[in-house]
């Protein structure tokens, strides 16, 4: 398993934010090698969607056409982090 380092930084970058029918996640950011987790999430903390993923040092590229214009949370994570993101899905 994956131990993070104190000064290393995981991040993520979603584009485009606002966002139509798909939203790139940029991975580059996080560790690759490691099983995780996708989750879409409301602001009330419902989860709507979840995706199984190995991280890779890559893009993944997510369907959000389903999702009603609003705000919703995105969540990657694993046993070592959790990192939440806001998106804004428009028509």
């Amino acid at each position: 398993s994956y131990t993070p380092q104190s000064s290393e930084v995981i991040d993520f970058e979603l584009s485009p934010n606002p966002a139509t029918n798909f939203i790139q996640i940029n991975l580059e950011r996080i560790p690759a090698s490691q099983k995780a987790t996708l989750s879409i999430l409301d602001l009330s903390g419902a989860l709507l969607k979840n995706i199984p993923i190995v991280l890779s040092n890559n893009k993944i590229k997510v369907d959000i056409s389903l999702l009603a214009p609003g705000m919703y949370i995105m969540r990657i994570s694993n046993d070592t982090f959790i990192i939440n993101k806001k998106f804004i899905k428009v028509l």
